[in-house]
């Protein structure tokens, strides 16, 4: 076989392989539009968390709309009590997957509407009821392993928040925290999480309340040295608000 001929074969070759990757893509993105597989992948990821938590995972409604917006509705988890972890109607993240190829992490918009979150802390264990989610996908670090999340850049640009319900109760510090949010949106001019630096021209709120109360605490408190210490040590934030 002579050279020329050669080369048209291996030429072939790779368009041949060039258009099946195009080919499966493109097949990928048409099946994941079709609501029968996003219900398929929506069941396959319920079972997954339940199997893996051992607690109660709901999600109403998958989609994606690929390259970048995938819509959660419906979404609910259960802490090991069996009371509310997190509860939500309509959950959005609009996130360039393009980017992540060059370990750029660039979320375009947050969308919560009419979301319920309980965290809680108590004694004596002094654990979150949200714990029992780390612990189940925590893995022990392999002997010399690599920080795959080193070199990565996230970014986000806007939040959009409907109807939040937050309640914070922390028996360790005796705070029982509950903030209503109707209406929050804002857009970043600056995220740098790697430099704590934040710029933002505009908030939006509308409906806020809160209610705080603090009793006694149950342990020990520190010392007022030890405190005193502790607030004199820099806090690296470089945050800048608008209006």
């Amino acid at each position: 076989m002579d050279l020329g001929k050669g080369m048209k074969l291996v030429l072939k070759i790779f368009l041949w392989l060039t258009g099946s990757i195009l080919f499966l893509v493109l097949l990928i993105f048409i099946l994941i539009q079709v609501p029968a597989i996003q219900d398929f992948a929506r069941k396959k990821t319920v079972s997954f968390l339940e199997n893996k938590l051992k607690t109660k995972v709901q999600i109403n409604k998958f989609s994606i709309d690929l390259p970048k917006l995938v819509v959660l509705e419906g979404v609910y988890f259960e802490d090991q009590n069996h009371d509310t972890l997190l509860a939500g109607e309509v959950l959005k993240v609009d996130i360039s997957l393009v980017k992540l190829f060059r370990s750029q992490v660039q979320i375009n918009e947050i969308s919560l509407q009419g979301i319920t979150a309980n965290i809680l802390r108590t004694l004596p264990d002094s654990a979150f009821n949200f714990s029992y989610i780390l612990k189940a996908f925590s893995t022990a670090p392999a002997k010399n392993a690599v920080d795959t999340s080193a070199g990565f850049k996230f970014s986000v640009d806007k939040i959009t928040l409907n109807r939040i319900n937050l309640s914070f109760k922390d028996a360790v510090t005796a705070n029982d925290i509950k903030i209503q949010i109707n209406h929050f949106d804002t857009r970043f001019r600056e995220f740098d999480l790697d430099k704590m630096k934040f710029s933002v021209p505009a908030i939006r709120l509308a409906g806020f309340n809160a209610d705080i109360i603090q009793s006694k605490q149950a342990l020990t408190p520190k010392s007022t040295a030890v405190i005193e210490a502790e607030s004199n040590k820099p806090f690296n934030l470089d945050l800048k608000l608008g209006t």
